[in-house]
């Protein structure tokens, strides 16, 4: 999309995921016809004490600095411990070669999602990006959900032989940190977490990580400047603000496939945070 201006009709190859609906096209390479509806130019607004208060009720300059630089140091963090992650899960796989039964693919499918998502929340990824991570995942879970379960086996093998179990106040200790990126109460999210089964998840995401943590302590670690790596993928940190509206948004064609999101999923997920 490239150097193209509103009116435009920009044909390209687009592949679609394995867990597009249609099994016959899982993976294949289709022609797409798109057209350019309008451009829209971000505008970078002054820093006034009325846009301070907007963005989070800050009053000084050097405090939305200070929210920015804590933000992006625990999402930094977050990618960090996930690159160890990575790298530890693909040595334990390696030798990880058993059948996994249909029905427990599935669940693990469920299970695998709530867990990324409690991660996301933890360190202070905003709903829209989860959501956007949520119907992305949906597309093409199935392909890294036999090799997820695997690991979980071998993750929770480990933690059986080292006796490492989720402690009460770990439990306290991350439902705080969820209350906090999210802007609600320690016993509304307990209450979330509890309502929608997640208390589960929760609990595997503590233990799996203090797992990872004691292998990581037993391994030979090279590291690598998160600036090396941000570069390889042309990764850019900002924080998400609101641009301004399409002119006409009639004129924007309605999707002829959906992204296999159940129908109300998005509905419920909003009456939930009215809620809180």
């Amino acid at each position: 999309m490239k150097d193209c201006k509103e009116g435009d009709v920009v044909t390209g190859k687009v592949k679609l995921g394995e867990g597009h609906a249609n099994e016959e096209m899982q993976g294949k390479e289709v022609d797409a016809t798109f057209t350019v509806v309008e451009v829209l130019k971000e505008q970078l607004p002054e820093l006034t004490s009325e846009f301070l208060d907007e963005l989070g009720e800050f009053e000084t300059e050097d405090e939305l600095r200070e929210f920015v630089r804590a933000s992006l140091e625990r999402q930094a963090n977050f990618r960090t411990e996930q690159a160890m992650r990575g790298s530890i899960i693909e040595k334990l796989l390696a030798s990880a070669d058993f059948e996994l039964p249909p029905t427990l693919v599935r669940r693990q499918m469920k299970r695998e999602l709530d867990r990324k998502v409690l991660e996301f929340r933890r360190s202070g990824f905003d709903d829209d990006m989860i959501r956007r991570f949520v119907n992305a995942s949906k597309q093409n879970m199935q392909q890294g959900t036999e090799s997820s379960l695997r690991e979980h086996f071998i993750l929770e093998q480990i933690a059986d032989e080292e006796k490492i179990d989720a402690e009460p106040q770990e439990y306290e200790t991350e439902i705080q940190l969820i209350a906090e990126q999210s802007d609600s109460s320690p016993r509304r999210v307990r209450a979330r977490l509890e309502k929608t089964g997640q208390m589960d998840a929760l609990r595997n995401q503590i233990v799996e990580r203090k797992v990872i943590e004691l292998i990581s302590e037993a391994a030979t670690v090279t590291e690598e400047p998160v600036e090396k790596e941000a570069e390889e993928k042309n990764e850019e940190f900002a924080i998400d603000h609101e641009v301004l509206p399409t002119k006409d948004h009639d004129a924007i064609p309605a999707a002829k496939y959906d992204d296999n999101t159940p129908k109300g999923a998005e509905t419920e997920d909003k009456q939930e945070k009215d809620k809180d």
